[in-house]
């Protein structure tokens, strides 16, 4: 009997001592699952954070960017009239600039207004001729070269109202360049299909710098042409604006609807009635003049106002402009472009 009662005590400790076990193992496990949850949340939390750091991050990195274009299309330049006759349209004489740099219009339709530089670019060499008495006679005797310009110097590739090409014996000759090394142009003596008279001007041929003799007064390099500073002087303006632009140099058939009376076969004309600001320099055109002996050799130019020579023999005082250059001459003339440019974009 009394092992009996023993045993059922022993059998209740028993039971108990389960039940507390139970209980613990399940509080524990509770406690445990709820510490996991917490973790688990943190976790998502963290990652959650951490991708909208991450967001945030690319969020501002693509705000600065867009900033940096904005101000970048901000600080770009337009075309803006200066003067203007007629303000209801463009015309010749009205006066135009990007940035420092000005023009003239020479024409202007819906579509496209061509411009000239106001100035020479300052580019090529300075030489000056000068007087020397009992000297013999030689092409290249009275000259003397000062300088070449380089792309150091600030003033380097844009206009510059020192840089006016030849304008008489004593001054410096400043910004002088050769037309080309060769007449390009020409295949057996007559105009390639590809030219025409009246503009011989070529943009494609524009990579080789002028290189001249060791008397610095004529092209050496057979590649070089002019294109080399006029392009260089388009991409300038391309890197200040967001317009189309193109370049080139002036057309005798521009000079006439400006008011020249001239034939390219007599390498010259009478420019009377033709506005003062196109002989403010002396400078090439893009025109092949032709029509000599030396056929080839005459590419078209305008000289300074000052070196207009007047005919004797008319009875009226009128002025003779020349337009005779020898391709290879470094010593006279200048590089005055011109520009072509969308009207709308003009302001």
């Amino acid at each position: 009997m009394e092992e009996n009662t023993t045993n059922n005590k022993n059998n209740k400790v028993l039971i108990i001592i389960l039940v507390i076990l139970i209980f613990l193992v399940g509080g524990l496990g509770f406690y445990l699952g709820g510490v996991f949850h917490k973790t688990e949340e943190i976790i998502i939390d963290d990652n959650n954070n951490s991708s909208k750091k991450e967001e945030n991050n690319k969020q501002e990195e693509n705000n600065k960017e867009t900033n940096a274009e904005e101000e970048t299309t901000s600080s770009k330049e337009t075309f803006t009239i200066i003067s203007q006759k007629d303000t209801s349209k463009l015309s010749s004489g009205d006066q135009v600039k990007l940035s420092s740099e000005e023009f003239y219009v020479v024409s202007s339709d819906d579509t496209n207004t061509i411009l000239l530089a106001k100035y020479n670019l300052y580019v090529g060499n300075v030489i000056k001729e000068v007087e020397i008495d009992g000297i013999a006679e030689s092409w290249d005797a009275p000259f003397k070269y000062i300088k070449t310009i380089t792309k150091d110097d600030s003033k380097y590739g844009l206009q510059s109202s020192d840089a006016k090409g030849y304008i008489g014996k004593e001054i410096e000759a400043v910004g002088v360049v050769g037309f080309s090394g060769d007449t390009y142009w020409l295949k057996n003596g007559k105009l390639k299909s590809n030219y025409k008279a009246n503009n011989v001007y070529d943009s494609s041929l524009s990579k080789t710098a002028m290189d001249t003799t060791d008397n610095h007064l004529e092209v050496k390099n057979k590649k070089y042409t002019i294109a080399y500073f006029v392009e260089e002087y388009v991409n300038k303006l391309k890197t200040l604006t967001d317009s189309s632009v193109k370049g080139r140099l002036l057309l005798v058939s521009e000079l006439k609807k400006l008011g020249c009376k001239v034939t390219l076969e007599e390498q010259g004309g009478r420019c009377d009635d033709a506005p003062d600001w196109l002989f403010t320099s002396s400078y090439w055109l893009g025109s092949y003049a032709g029509g000599s002996d030396r056929i080839g050799y005459f590419i078209a130019n305008i000289e300074y106002k000052a070196n207009e020579v007047h005919n004797p023999d008319e009875e009226e005082d009128e002025t003779n402009i020349y337009f005779e250059g020898d391709y290879f001459d470094a010593r006279y003339f200048g590089v005055r472009p011109v520009i072509i440019v969308k009207t709308i974009d003009i302001k």
